[in-house]
């Protein structure tokens, strides 16, 4: 059993009632959370394999977006694995907008992700959804904030 707490920064699993420390990675602007593993086992650290190859571009919802894939490999007994684990990513990312259209991650441990935009509307957004509507008023006046224990004695 793997248990892990989430965030951004070092973490500690157990597996098996064996501690694993790892370090929980955020892929940066623009990219999805990437779990990095840099673990320790037994007094040995095992680092993950990384390797990343283009897959060219490709049209997603009008745009143009250059394909990029990610395999990650776990080594065996990282954590608590007995075979090594492949992470498959793959991002399609439109250097226009400066943001990813398609997204697919496969991996062993929690199954198939994807994420794709389906419809993008680049026109501009009618202006009457800026506009303040009619029946809007502004009211001045004394504002009185409630603190909590002002709350609890009514």
């Amino acid at each position: 059993m793997v248990t892990q707490d989430a965030g951004v920064g070092p973490a500690t699993a157990s597996v098996s009632s064996a501690p694993v420390e790892g370090h929980i990675v955020s892929g940066g602007e623009g990219q999805g959370i990437v779990f990095g593993f840099n673990t320790r086992v037994s007094g040995q650290i095992l680092h993950p394999e990384e390797k990343s190859e283009p897959l060219g571009k490709e049209t997603i919802a009008g745009l143009s977006a250059d394909g990029t894939r990610t395999t990650t490999t776990i080594p065996a007994n990282a954590i608590g694995n007995e075979r090594p684990l492949d992470i498959v990513r793959d991002r399609w990312y439109a250097p226009d907008l400066q943001i990813v259209l398609r997204s697919k991650q496969t991996d062993p441990r929690f199954g198939e992700s994807t994420y794709e935009v389906t419809k993008l509307d680049r026109e501009e957004p009618a202006p009457s959804l800026f506009e303040i509507p009619p029946d809007y008023k502004v009211r001045e006046g004394k504002a009185h904030v409630f603190s909590r224990r002002e709350i609890d004695s009514k």
